[in-house]
C-alpha cells in the first residue's frame, strides 16, 4: 500500500460542490486566492463521483470559499456543508431522508462518512432522547474549524429535507479546542 493510499482523502465532487456554492460572479476570485495544487485539481474540470482527492484541498476550498462569500470568520462553512447535503441527495436518497425518522437518518452517518471519506476518522451516533442525537467524529487526522462547521451544516441540511422543525446542531466538544473529539448536540421537532 503506498503512502497516497493511506493519505486522508474526500470525495473529490465534495470539493466541486464547494465551488458551486459559489454565485457565479465570486467563482472568479476564488479561483485567484486558492493554491496552485486546488487550481489545478478544479481546473481538470468535474471529477468522477468515486474518485478521491487530498482531504487538505476540501479544507482549502471551504476557507477560501468563506473568504470570498461571507466575512472571513468561517461561518459560511455551515451553510456550505447545509448546501452540500441538500445538493448531494439524488432523488432515492432525498426521499429516504424525507421519510426515514431522524434517528435512523442519523444513525446512517457512520455508513455515509465512509463514503465521503478515506482515511480520515469515523462518524459515530448515539440516541441522545426522543428527539435527539450525539454524534461524534473520532480520530479525525486534521481537525479544522472550517470542516467542524460543514460537518454541523450538513446535519442540519440533511434534517431539513424531512418533515421536522426546531433543528439544532450544537458542537459541544472539538478537536481543534484539545478535545478527543468533535461532538454534536443534534435534537428535532416531528
Amino acid at each position: 500500500m503506498s503512502s497516497t493510499d493511506r493519505a486522508p482523502q474526500v470525495r473529490s465532487w465534495l470539493i466541486t460542490e464547494v465551488v458551486e456554492y459559489l454565485t457565479p460572479d465570486a467563482r472568479p476570485r476564488f479561483l485567484l486566492q486558492v493554491g496552485s495544487e486546488l487550481r489545478a485539481f478544479l481546473e481538470r474540470g468535474r471529477r468522477d463521483r468515486e474518485a478521491w482527492a487530498p482531504l487538505a484541498l476540501f479544507h482549502e476550498a471551504l476557507v477560501t470559499a468563506d473568504a470570498v462569500s461571507g466575512r472571513g470568520d468561517l461561518e459560511a462553512c455551515w451553510q456550505i456543508g447545509s448546501f452540500i447535503a441538500k445538493h448531494e441527495a439524488g432523488a432515492v436518497r432525498s426521499l429516504a431522508l424525507k421519510l426515514l425518522r431522524p434517528a435512523v437518518v442519523l444513525s446512517l452517518t457512520s455508513s455515509l462518512w465512509q463514503v465521503h471519506y478515506r482515511n480520515a476518522g469515523r462518524a459515530v451516533t448515539q440516541v441522545a432522547g426522543p428527539g435527539a442525537i450525539r454524534l461524534s467524529i473520532l480520530d479525525y487526522p486534521i481537525p479544522h474549524r472550517a470542516h467542524c462547521l460543514s460537518v454541523a451544516g450538513w446535519v442540519h441540511g440533511a434534517l431539513e429535507l424531512g418533515r421536522r422543525r426546531s433543528i439544532r446542531v450544537d458542537k459541544i466538544a472539538c478537536r481543534c479546542e484539545r478535545a478527543a473529539s468533535c461532538d454534536y448536540h443534534v435534537s428535532w421537532e416531528q
